[in-house]
């Protein structure tokens, strides 16, 4: 079984990026010495030599991006790193920005599901309160309004 096709185009985190160049750069050699040992031919210098500097490339781009060894960068291979690392800085803070909406959803979503849970047994507590409130008042003698009055305070305490 093999695998899907992938788009050739340029990963954009630096840190995937650097991994799937490790991992193909090893994955080539790999390729490059079965060959030469199936077909009794030997590495072209050039392609190893091809290798070796987009190695060297991407170690130094990672150095780069780290804010290390700048001395080298010209004035506008600066301002190409500057841009570089705003729109990245710009990309991590949107996808921030988006988490944090979506966990605030989230906490929203249970904090009225919390309530909606809270206002069903309120509300009948409440109605229930103003009947024995009712019936306190009305009521002529003094057992029923000690009743009523304990059935109101255990409501309150949620033990009705």
């Amino acid at each position: 079984m093999g695998r899907g096709k992938i788009v050739i185009q340029k990963i954009d985190s630096s840190a995937s990026r650097q991994v799937t160049f490790s991992k193909r750069r090893t994955g080539l050699l790999k390729k490059a010495k079965e060959l030469s040992i199936l077909c009794d031919a030997e590495l072209r210098q050039r392609e190893v030599a091809d290798l070796k500097q987009q190695l060297l490339n991407m170690q130094d781009n990672r150095r780069h991006l780290m804010g290390e060894d700048l001395s080298s960068l010209s004035f506008e291979n600066l301002q190409n790193l500057e841009k570089q690392l705003e729109m990245s800085l710009k990309a991590v803070r949107t996808r921030k920005y988006q988490v944090l909406n979506e966990e605030i959803g989230d906490l929203n979503k249970k904090a009225s599901n919390v309530s909606d849970s809270r206002e069903v047994p309120h509300a009948f507590a409440e109605r229930r309160n103003l009947h024995l409130q009712h019936h306190l008042h009305s009521s002529r003698s003094r057992a029923e309004v000690n009743e009523a009055a304990q059935i109101a305070m255990e409501l309150r305490l949620g033990l009705h």
